[in-house]
């Protein structure tokens, strides 16, 4: 079932939006375990790398803002699901 299939990739996706964040982008930047999708003055969307947790960007998140207006964790579209299964196949 596609629910099935979406749970296995796991959640390492993060939506956050923030406020007051110029450090926080530059943090997100310099951790080699999070992946900048996209990202705007008070907006990012992040992917979670090398065992990278969400909880380890809520940190950085408080440690680097003024507030937190919105904390998300979230699947990877089957879009992304598909390009990965797509590169494990050709990689083998």
């Amino acid at each position: 079932p596609l629910r099935d299939v979406k749970r296995s990739y796991g959640r390492d996706r993060v939506i956050l939006e923030y406020e007051g964040g110029s450090q926080l982008q530059q943090a997100l930047r310099d951790n080699a375990h999070i992946d900048i999708l996209s990202a705007t003055a008070n907006r990012a969307e992040l992917r979670l790398t090398n065992g990278s947790t969400p909880k380890d960007v809520l940190n950085l998140a408080l440690a680097h803002t003024d507030a937190i207006s919105r904390f998300e964790s979230v699947e990877p579209s089957l879009n992304e699901i598909f390009v990965r299964a797509v590169e494990g196949a050709t990689a083998t």
